[in-house]
């Protein structure tokens, strides 16, 4: 579990954070650059992953899978915020919002490093994403602030 790096990046940080410690402008530098081709990398390899495998045998699971995190996790989100929480509108219309985003480019790292559903994950995250331009559209129109 510690060689997980979203668990070890987080706590070796804290005391950075806590304390205030500041990296050398170099070392700094360079981990900004590493960090901006992690997402671009990610899609890549999402985007190869999708093309070399065909899920035409789960293709219903991908789609409920996709329907519930793009339609019923943002109105579940829009039900707790509005009657639970009663958040101000534009708290409310950020945490639905971010709700409404596709499946996380994280999924399929963790995917690959456990080597399972790595296909299907792959299929989840191009479609969320597509369907994200609909979804995203929509609730900016229709929410406040």
């Amino acid at each position: 579990l510690a060689k997980n790096p979203l668990i070890s990046a987080p706590v070796l940080a804290l005391p950075f954070t806590i304390f205030g410690i500041q990296l050398p402008v170099l070392a700094s530098r360079f981990l900004d650059l590493l960090g901006s081709a992690a997402a671009p990398a990610a899609l890549f390899a999402i985007g190869m992953s999708f093309v070399e495998r065909t899920v035409k045998s789960r293709q219903r699971e991908i789609g409920v899978i996709v329907l519930i995190k793009m339609l019923v996790h943002p109105f579940l989100t829009w039900v707790m915020v509005t009657y639970y929480f009663e958040l101000e509108p534009f708290w409310a219309s950020s945490a639905i919002l971010l709700s409404a985003l596709p499946t996380a480019a994280m999924a399929f790292v963790i995917a690959q490093e456990k080597e399972a559903y790595v296909g299907e994950v792959s299929s989840t995250i191009v479609l969320s994403t597509v369907i994200s331009v609909v979804t995203i559209s929509a609730l900016l129109v229709i929410l406040p602030n």
